[in-house]
């Protein structure tokens, strides 16, 4: 796989080999953030074509050794939110299966998989609620396990702000539910 930064970094490169290698480098990450955001992978798609292609014209304006992921996520997010002001319509977060990747833990029957489902189902629907200074950072942290400096590099805040975000999304989360075993599960995912 070709360095792009390293193509940047060189300075002088054939516009068609650095679009290369920004899709072979970039396109599975910045479909995944798009998809997380959008549920929709026709949208995602396009989302990340958009990115790389506002990349490519504005690829002056980036500082090679910084980081590349970091800006072009930036521009796919923005993109992202665009599709969410137009659409006005969120779509459903897809049950995600938490913890189901844990090989320490004994395997699980399907009532109980069946049950987490639905728990998890409930969940997203509830992070879907929140507005997106909340929302986002949840999805990022918990769904892309992106840091804090990350997430604030990504959405244009400072770390704190990212760190408050995700305290203030998780309390309103678990204030939610009133059924007790779902305000537990939730309090379970989200204070790790």
């Amino acid at each position: 796989m070709v360095d792009v930064e390293q193509i940047l970094l060189q300075g002088r490169y054939d516009e068609a080999q650095l679009a290369r290698a920004l899709l072979d480098r970039y396109y599975a990450p910045l479909y995944n953030i798009s998809f997380s955001i959008l549920k929709d992978s026709g949208e995602a798609d396009d989302i990340v074509q958009e990115t790389l292609l506002a990349a490519l014209n504005k690829i002056d304006q980036y500082e090679p050794g910084t980081n590349l992921k970091t800006w072009l996520s930036r521009i796919a997010v923005n993109r992202c939110r665009d599709v969410l002001r137009k659409r006005k319509v969120r779509e459903k977060f897809y049950a995600i299966w938490l913890g189901s990747d844990k090989s320490d833990s004994p395997p699980r029957g399907p009532e109980v998989r069946t049950a987490d489902h639905e728990l998890a189902g409930e969940l997203w629907q509830a992070v879907d609620q929140l507005n997106d200074k909340h929302r986002l950072p949840i999805i990022f942290h918990y769904v892309h396990d992106m840091t804090a400096g990350e997430i604030a590099a990504v959405l244009g805040i400072k770390e704190g702000t990212v760190y408050s975000r995700l305290h203030y999304a998780c309390r309103k989360l678990e204030i939610h539910f009133s059924d007790s075993e779902l305000k537990q599960w939730a309090k379970e995912v989200f204070n790790e």
